[in-house]
């Protein structure tokens, strides 16, 4: 395969086509060389001529069928093929609505078939032409489609599982606030398991703290009266 894969990107299946698409280029090539050894003398030059072209059919249609592959990976279908060329068609997975394969008496002989892949383009089915063992090809193609199905529907979950989990409600306005709050931003309320701390109150001092602090304080001496004389008469008099 000569298509670049994408990053995480893995290979399934892949397949050739079935050596049965070689038969009418070797056929020819019989052909003409029984014309060659049977012609008289005046037209083997000709024969000779398109033996050598024949001979050169058989050869590219080797390298056709060498190069015109098919692939399916975890991501999509590529279809490959060119010999002097490099042509490349692929399918996403999740574009494909549905695949099937047919085939003739020969092809259920032989074992080689034709798939139908039928896409959202409005290019219509896609079809792969003498395919090896098509039931093979089939069978990777749907198994590939229904894994990738379901890992988008995973991921689509998580996503969502994610959204919802990142908030929770309140009890008290049932409104959303996020899981890792302590506090309703809306009504203020406490969520459980928060441990409210009260403001710390002064310490009140001990009673004998209280006396020996009145105790070691002076005290204050009386203000006597303008005129007063202690021995119990009024001066200025």
């Amino acid at each position: 395969m000569r298509a670049t894969l994408r990053p995480e990107e893995k290979v399934l299946y892949s397949t050739l086509k079935h050596w049965f698409c070689l038969l009418t280029p070797c056929l020819i090539v019989v052909g003409v060389l029984v014309f060659f050894i049977a012609a008289p003398e005046k037209l083997r030059t000709l024969l000779l001529a398109a033996l050598l072209f024949s001979l050169s059919y058989v050869i590219y249609s080797y390298y056709e069928r060498k190069y015109n592959i098919w692939v399916v990976t975890n991501m999509r279908i590529i279809d490959e093929w060119g010999v002097l060329s490099h042509n490349i068609k692929e399918s996403p997975l999740e574009k494909i609505n549905n695949t099937s394969f047919r085939q003739s008496l020969a092809g259920r002989i032989f074992g080689f078939g034709d798939i139908l892949i039928q896409t959202a383009a409005e290019s219509g089915a896609t079809v792969f032409h003498f395919v090896d063992n098509p039931k093979l090809l089939n069978n990777a193609i749907v198994n590939a489609r229904s894994e990738y199905m379901q890992r988008g529907t995973a991921e689509a979950s998580g996503e969502r599982t994610a959204a919802t989990g990142s908030t929770k409600a309140c009890p008290m306005c049932a409104e959303n606030v996020k899981v890792e709050a302590l506090k309703c931003r809306f009504c203020g309320h406490m969520f459980a398991g928060v441990e409210v701390k009260a403001d710390p109150k002064p310490e009140q001092p001990s009673v004998e703290a209280a006396a020996a602090k009145t105790e070691s304080e002076p005290k204050p001496e009386p203000k006597l009266k303008e005129g007063f004389n202690p021995r119990g008469a009024w001066s200025g008099q």
